[in-house]
């Protein structure tokens, strides 16, 4: 068994280092039972076909689709400038120059579709 040690004889600073040490000790026991129970723990779980995580209800569902990376798939165009075949334009997003010019000029949208630009 440890010393028995009279703390009213004690200076303030070998109280201070007292309380450090005692402090540590119970940290250190504490710890261990810790590390017992949560091993006791996992073996009764592991003994059932279970982990920690099971009966604390932190199982994580399994992912059965891909993470998508941000960006869109390309799309097929819809509408092709009339002016210049190469230019083309899926329908989403700003709409650009060409599209706004014959818009503005009186043309309508199903006018510049790609469909429309093959009976041409």
């Amino acid at each position: 068994m440890a010393e028995k040690v009279n703390v009213a004889k004690l200076s303030p600073t070998e109280l201070a280092s007292l309380s450090k040490r005692l402090d540590t000790e119970m940290k250190r026991r504490s710890s261990g039972d810790t590390k017992r129970v949560l091993a006791k723990i996992r073996e009764l779980a592991a003994s059932v076909g279970m982990s920690i995580g099971d009966l604390a209800g932190n199982k994580s569902p399994r992912r059965t689709t891909r993470k998508t990376t941000g960006r869109m798939a390309k799309r097929p165009p819809k509408y092709v400038n009339p002016r210049d075949s190469s230019q083309t334009w899926a329908g989403t997003g700003r709409q650009p120059l060409w599209f706004k010019d014959a818009l503005s000029s009186g043309k309508s949208a199903d006018d510049l579709r790609v469909a429309n630009a093959a009976k041409r």
